[in-house]
């Protein structure tokens, strides 16, 4: 069997979407119920949340990094 780590509790609802930026070393995710795009910083397992005024089903990075 596989074991399994926990790396952050998010506690989403409906969380989806995730993107590795490999430039920043984050993991990118969205919580489409809660309206919140979520980074985890990999290095140190930072946890920020940027709450968004309507659902995010998904996101991408672009080349300005923006």
């Amino acid at each position: 069997m596989p074991e399994f780590e926990l790396v952050v509790d998010g506690r989403n609802i409906v969380g989806e979407g995730p993107v590795w930026d490999d430039r920043s070393g984050c993991l990118w995710w969205t919580d489409i119920q809660s309206r919140v795009i979520f980074r985890l910083g990999w290095p140190d397992r930072t946890l920020s949340s940027f709450p968004m005024p309507r659902r995010v089903g998904s996101l991408g990075l672009c080349d300005s990094g923006r």
